[in-house]
């Protein structure tokens, strides 16, 4: 990660997930971004287990935005996170998202437009010095935080992730039907069995 400076990149973190799908394929966007804007924290999320040790790092530099470019879970973790008590921001951190995922749920609604790493440096350079012009819209949005006895901190995020999905058709293919079954006929028994006894499956 590269250390911080004393110009407007130097309030910018930036982190990619290159194992998200889109991010694996066109290469990361926000690499580009980092290599024009030296002064940025940038992190390669090569490894997750790491992730709580660079988000305190950028904490500790003084970086109050954040960049996320990658999937829905991508963004769940790193909010998680920057937001966990301890994290060592004086205020929670402003966010921008770019869509790295294979579908980006969260970007579609919240995420950063461009893809061109030109006018996103300048767009987040500008962001992070509101004195050099750069602008941009902040939305304020409301996330979700679930906390338990089998977690080790708070989850903060959306509940947007396709993630979801798969793992709800894969126990309906297990606990509803046979091994193969597809098709209209099986969504509307398993719709019809789970009306009928909620309880069952829940």
């Amino acid at each position: 990660m590269r250390a911080a400076a004393h110009d407007a990149g130097a309030a910018l973190g930036l982190i990619s997930n290159p194992l998200s799908h889109a991010v694996a394929r066109r290469g990361a966007v926000l690499e580009a971004v980092a290599a024009a804007l030296p002064a940025a924290r940038f992190l390669r999320l090569d490894d997750f287990a790491a992730l709580d040790r660079a988000v305190a790092a950028m904490a500790a530099a003084g970086v109050t935005r954040i960049a996320v470019e990658g999937g829905d879970g991508t963004l769940l973790a790193v909010l998680s996170a920057a937001l966990a008590p301890g994290a060592g921001f004086a205020r929670p951190p402003e966010f921008a998202v770019l869509p790295g995922g294979s579908t980006n749920l969260a970007a579609r609604v919240l995420g950063l437009r461009s893809a061109n790493p030109a006018v996103l440096a300048r767009r987040l350079a500008g962001e992070a010095d509101p004195g050099r012009g750069g602008g941009g819209t902040l939305t304020r949005q409301a996330a979700l935080c679930l906390t338990g006895p089998g977690l080790a901190r708070p989850l903060t995020g959306f509940l947007l992730s396709t993630g979801s999905l798969a793992r709800a058709m894969a126990f309906t293919q297990r606990a509803l039907h046979r091994p193969g079954r597809r098709g209209s006929l099986a969504v509307a028994g398993a719709i019809a069995r789970f009306v009928a006894a909620p309880g069952r499956y829940l």
